[in-house]
């Protein structure tokens, strides 16, 4: 009877000693067991980094702007309507785990507001754009070299100056767990069709995006009766290593015998047809093609053109309550004809009331 008990109280401690061991076992996993989107989501993202591209129609830019320019340039699209300091309390309000914000401008060009620090630096042209593509007046061009940045971590989020986080945003709408692009998608059902376009005509967008679409389906044969589209008007997830990838594609890609499609872009120093909207639509299946991007997680966004018509501020007012995550306001004011409208003072307006803190990034006065 003594050799029973003995046995049970044995069994008993092995099996106390057992569960002991698979407890301490499973709380040591229970991190690895978690989504792969949970896992990201709690992991540090100081290594995303955003970047601007910003410029001002102050005096010596005009003078350039009229040495190179045409009738066809719009001049409008340089106006500095003072979205870039909201943009930035955006981002602070509802991305506080960017890295580095880098603003890209011209040389001698600064916002008077900002302020350098360990958070926000500014690009001047000419630390990534060599000499003989400057001055430059083609966003086109200037994003070709973004990706060459001093310091710039390999993920990083474009931004335009008149594009605002609205809502809370995190990095896995960006980026998946394992370092791929999420790409959105705008006119996903809509096929794009380059046939019969003289492309050798003044620059239009439309015409522009035809161009990429035409390309795409010359080089990328997995593309095929598919359709192709181009991103939406939101802040855009890179990586730096694709982009140097993208670089030695295009070089390879012929404007004609003599130049490439990157040469042919970067020296455009105003739009053109025949250039490569990098940003808007062909990183985007490169990335695809690679294996380093996924259709993503679809941004909710409101793109809302400013236009030359005066506009009822209580309408305005109702911005406030949207509950997408980005707000695009879009520059449709026609000039000189409306040179006095007052839209950008109604819409900023709205923009104090919706991020009336300063960021850590503006000079207080």
């Amino acid at each position: 009877m003594n050799y029973l008990i003995g046995l049970i109280y044995f069994l008993i401690v092995i099996v106390l000693i057992i569960l002991i061991f698979s407890i301490n076992l499973l709380l040591s996993v229970v991190p690895t067991i978690q989504t792969k989107k949970e896992l990201f989501n709690n992991t540090d993202h100081s290594s995303i980094d955003f970047v601007y591209t910003w410029v001002y129609e102050d005096d010596a830019f005009l003078k350039d702007l009229e040495k190179y320019s045409n009738e066809s340039v719009c001049k409008a699209c340089y106006r500095d309507n003072n979205e870039l300091k909201y943009s930035i309390r955006s981002v602070e309000k509802y991305a506080p785990w960017y890295g580095t914000i880098y603003i890209v401008v011209r040389d001698g060009q600064q916002p008077k507001w900002i302020q350098e620090n360990h958070r926000l630096k500014i690009i001047e042209h000419s630390t990534i754009i060599p000499k003989k593509y400057l001055p430059t007046f083609n966003s086109l061009s200037i994003e070709t070299f973004l990706h060459r940045i001093p310091n710039l971590s390999e993920r990083y989020i474009y931004f335009n100056d008149d594009t605002f986080l609205w809502n809370k945003v995190n990095p896995s709408m960006f980026f998946t767990h394992d370092n791929k692009t999420l790409e959105t998608c705008d006119g996903c059902n809509t096929q794009i069709d380059y046939r019969n376009v003289d492309f050798d005509t003044e620059y239009k967008f439309g015409s522009l995006l035809r161009y990429n679409v035409k390309l795409l389906y010359e080089n990328f044969p997995k593309l095929k009766g598919t359709i192709v589209s181009k991103i939406r008007h939101v802040p855009t997830p890179n990586l730096v290593s694709l982009n140097y990838k993208l670089d030695a594609f295009l070089d390879k890609l012929k404007y004609d015998k003599n130049i490439s499609m990157n040469e042919y872009t970067k020296q455009s120093k105003f739009r053109k047809n025949k250039n490569i909207a990098r940003n808007t639509i062909f990183k985007k299946y490169f990335y695809l093609s690679h294996g380093k991007a996924e259709p993503g997680y679809e941004l909710e966004s409101l793109l809302f053109p400013i236009v030359t018509k005066p506009m009822d501020k209580n309408e305005l007012l109702k911005l406030l309550d949207l509950k997408r995550h980005v707000l695009c306001a879009q520059n449709h004011i026609h000039y000189p004809a409306s040179p006095d409208n007052k839209n950008f003072e109604l819409f900023e307006e709205i923009l104090k009331i919706k991020f009336p803190n300063p960021s850590c990034h503006e000079i207080i006065t």
